[in-house]
């Protein structure tokens, strides 16, 4: 019986979550090929139809588990673009107020 090559995963840890995912949704296209070979020909076969239905269950709640982190992803992403932009906003400030700051200085100097 040949052995199962054991994949390396180690890259998803570093790696961009969007590959991941894209790399999950066709591993769980690979599950979809899998349980349509596997599909009974017989359908009174209980035995063959309980491990197509479980592949079919298991690719289902895989497809909707990436589904659901693709929308969160989608929400992390705006999340992120707006704190940017706050922080754009808030060193803009900054350097409006220490101008002003550096001006009021400069007057009081001047008023002395």
């Amino acid at each position: 019986m040949d052995e199962l090559k054991q994949e390396d995963y180690g890259w998803v840890r570093g790696g961009s979550k969007s590959i991941a995912l894209l790399w999950l949704r066709q591993k769980n296209q690979d599950l979809m090929q899998i349980a349509n070979a596997l599909k009974p020909q017989d359908a009174d076969n209980e035995y063959e139809m309980d491990i197509f239905l479980d592949l079919i269950s298991i690719y289902s709640a895989i497809d909707a588990s990436i589904g659901m982190v693709e929308d969160v992803q989608q929400m992390v992403w705006a999340a992120e673009a707006k704190n940017a932009d706050l922080k754009l906003t808030i060193r803009n400030l900054t350097r409006k107020i220490n101008a002003y700051e550096e001006r009021f200085d400069n007057l009081n100097e001047h008023l002395k």
